[in-house]
Protein backbone atom coordinates (compact mmCIF):
# COMPACT_ATOMS: atom_id res chain seq x y z
CA UNK A 1 0.00 0.00 0.00
CA UNK A 2 1.00 3.24 -0.65
CA UNK A 3 0.50 6.21 1.70
CA UNK A 4 -1.52 9.33 -0.68
CA UNK A 5 -2.23 12.76 0.04
CA UNK A 6 -6.16 13.53 1.30
CA UNK A 7 -6.65 14.47 -2.44
CA UNK A 8 -5.60 11.28 -3.96
CA UNK A 9 -2.30 12.84 -5.15
CA UNK A 10 1.29 10.69 -4.22
CA UNK A 11 3.15 11.69 -1.45
CA UNK A 12 6.77 12.70 -2.58
CA UNK A 13 9.19 14.95 -0.09
CA UNK A 14 12.69 15.62 -0.40
CA UNK A 15 15.32 16.98 1.62
CA UNK A 16 18.13 18.58 0.17
CA UNK A 17 21.09 18.97 2.10
CA UNK A 18 24.72 19.97 1.36
CA UNK A 19 27.46 17.87 2.50
CA UNK A 20 31.19 19.11 2.40
CA UNK A 21 31.16 18.71 -1.27
CA UNK A 22 28.14 17.13 -2.04
CA UNK A 23 24.76 18.08 -2.40
CA UNK A 24 22.04 14.86 -0.89
CA UNK A 25 18.85 14.24 -1.75
CA UNK A 26 17.45 12.38 0.70
CA UNK A 27 13.81 11.06 -0.80
CA UNK A 28 11.92 10.46 2.29
CA UNK A 29 8.43 9.37 1.12
CA UNK A 30 7.04 6.98 -1.56
CA UNK A 31 7.38 7.91 -5.41
CA UNK A 32 4.27 6.66 -6.76
CA UNK A 33 4.20 4.98 -10.81
CA UNK A 34 1.31 8.23 -11.74
CA UNK A 35 3.26 9.44 -15.06
CA UNK A 36 3.48 12.93 -13.83
CA UNK A 37 4.99 12.29 -10.33
CA UNK A 38 8.32 10.48 -10.74
CA UNK A 39 9.60 13.35 -12.83
CA UNK A 40 10.01 16.06 -9.75
CA UNK A 41 12.82 13.89 -9.31
CA UNK A 42 14.29 14.99 -12.29
CA UNK A 43 13.04 18.28 -12.23
CA UNK A 44 14.54 19.37 -8.75
CA UNK A 45 18.29 17.89 -9.90
CA UNK A 46 17.93 19.89 -12.95
CA UNK A 47 16.97 22.74 -10.49
CA UNK A 48 20.40 22.16 -8.45
CA UNK A 49 22.38 21.83 -11.60
CA UNK A 50 21.15 24.88 -12.96
CA UNK A 51 21.97 26.56 -9.44
CA UNK A 52 26.01 25.38 -9.88
CA UNK A 53 25.74 21.95 -8.17
CA UNK A 54 28.30 19.50 -9.54
CA UNK A 55 28.03 16.07 -7.25
CA UNK A 56 24.49 15.04 -6.41
CA UNK A 57 23.90 11.92 -4.05
CA UNK A 58 20.14 10.77 -4.27
CA UNK A 59 19.96 9.24 -1.49
CA UNK A 60 17.08 6.41 -1.55
CA UNK A 61 17.19 4.69 2.59
CA UNK A 62 13.33 5.71 2.80
CA UNK A 63 11.86 4.86 -0.72
CA UNK A 64 9.62 2.10 -0.52
CA UNK A 65 8.27 1.61 -3.93
CA UNK A 66 10.44 1.77 -7.28
CA UNK A 67 9.40 1.11 -11.04
CA UNK A 68 10.43 1.80 -14.59
CA UNK A 69 8.78 5.29 -13.80
CA UNK A 70 11.45 6.25 -11.08
CA UNK A 71 14.26 4.58 -13.00
CA UNK A 72 13.58 6.52 -15.91
CA UNK A 73 13.38 9.83 -13.69
CA UNK A 74 16.62 9.00 -12.18
CA UNK A 75 17.92 8.15 -15.77
CA UNK A 76 16.60 11.42 -16.38
CA UNK A 77 18.22 13.34 -13.80
CA UNK A 78 21.10 11.35 -14.66
CA UNK A 79 21.64 12.25 -18.18
CA UNK A 80 21.18 16.02 -17.25
CA UNK A 81 24.24 15.63 -14.57
CA UNK A 82 26.51 14.38 -17.06
CA UNK A 83 24.97 16.85 -19.97
CA UNK A 84 26.60 19.74 -17.31
CA UNK A 85 29.59 18.14 -16.43
CA UNK A 86 28.56 16.84 -12.79
CA UNK A 87 28.13 13.50 -11.03
CA UNK A 88 25.31 12.08 -9.61
CA UNK A 89 25.33 8.74 -7.47
CA UNK A 90 23.08 6.38 -5.78
CA UNK A 91 22.91 5.95 -2.21
CA UNK A 92 21.07 3.60 -0.12
CA UNK A 93 19.11 1.79 -2.79
CA UNK A 94 16.90 -1.07 -2.19
CA UNK A 95 17.69 -4.53 -3.45
CA UNK A 96 14.11 -3.89 -5.61
CA UNK A 97 16.03 -0.70 -7.49
CA UNK A 98 19.10 -2.34 -7.33
CA UNK A 99 17.72 -5.84 -9.20
CA UNK A 100 16.18 -3.11 -11.84
CA UNK A 101 19.00 -1.34 -12.40
CA UNK A 102 20.80 -4.49 -12.99
CA UNK A 103 18.22 -5.87 -15.28
CA UNK A 104 18.43 -3.09 -17.28
CA UNK A 105 21.96 -2.89 -17.76
CA UNK A 106 22.15 0.33 -16.14
CA UNK A 107 24.13 -0.61 -12.98
CA UNK A 108 26.64 -0.44 -15.40
CA UNK A 109 26.00 3.26 -16.10
CA UNK A 110 25.37 5.01 -13.27
CA UNK A 111 27.35 4.04 -9.33
CA UNK A 112 25.30 3.21 -6.25
CA UNK A 113 27.20 3.57 -3.46
CA UNK A 114 25.42 2.00 0.21
CA UNK A 115 25.91 3.93 3.59
CA UNK A 116 29.08 5.27 3.08
CA UNK A 117 28.90 8.73 5.47
CA UNK A 118 32.18 9.34 3.21
CA UNK A 119 29.70 9.75 0.22
CA UNK A 120 27.21 11.63 1.68
CA UNK A 121 29.98 14.24 2.99
CA UNK A 122 30.82 14.42 -0.85
CA UNK A 123 34.36 12.11 -0.53
CA UNK A 124 35.11 10.00 -3.28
Amino acid sequence: MRPDAPGGEPVQSFAVHDGEQAVVIDVRATIDAAPSRPQVLAERVRGLLEGGAHYILLNFINLTYADSMVLGAVMQAYVSAIGRGATLKLVNTSKRFRDLLAITKLDRVIETIEGDDSAANGRR
